[in-house]
Order: C-alpha cells, then sequence, then structure tokens
C-alpha cells in the first residue's frame, strides 16, 4: 500500500500467508499514531487458500499524520489464535488545503 492522506479511504490488503478457509475471525489491526489501536473485520481477498486479507478503509481511520502499522489476528476453528509478527508500515500526511 503506498503513502495515504488524512480521511484517505483506501483497501488494504495484507498478505498473512495462512490458508483462510478454517478462520473463524479475521482481523486486521490498525495500530495508529499515539499508540491507538483499531480492530477492524476483514475478509478473504479472492480465494480463502491465498492467504490474502482485504478491508476498505473509512474516513476516520487514517485520522492524523504519522506512522500506521497494520497486522492480523485470526482464529481458527480449532482454537488457534493467531497474530502476525511483523506488522506494514503506511505512512499517513496531512492534507493539503
Amino acid at each position: 500500500m503506498s503513502d495515504v492522506t488524512v480521511g484517505d479511504i483506501r483497501e488494504i490488503r495484507l498478505t498473512v500467508g495462512t490458508d483462510l478457509t478454517n478462520a473463524t475471525t479475521k482481523q486486521l489491526k490498525i495500530h495508529r499514531p499515539g499508540d491507538d489501536v483499531l480492530t477492524k473485520t476483514a475478509t478473504a481477498y479472492g480465494a480463502a487458500t491465498g492467504g490474502i486479507l482485504t478491508y476498505t478503509t473509512v474516513g476516520t481511520d487514517f485520522n492524523a499524520a504519522g506512522e500506521y502499522r497494520v497486522s492480523a489476528r485470526l482464529v481458527f476453528s480449532g482454537g488457534d489464535d493467531v497474530e502476525s509478527p511483523a506488522p506494514a508500515v503506511v505512512y499517513c500526511t496531512e492534507r493539503l488545503a
């Protein structure tokens, strides 16, 4: 994902490299500047076996300039609860008038 501007609406795709077929919970966590974390329900992008999560942001998700980190949380039908170890980094800049 390229850099974004405050208020942008973007599709986030995060490759988790795991078959999502048996995932009962699929979430993207958006770690905003200042330690605020948004937890958003994600869906599989394309075939669940491809291991890619997607979420389309709303105008308030990117609410301040700075570094955002996006990570995944998956819960599988067998009870395994997994979080991605290395979040993706997105930089957000101020919207120019």
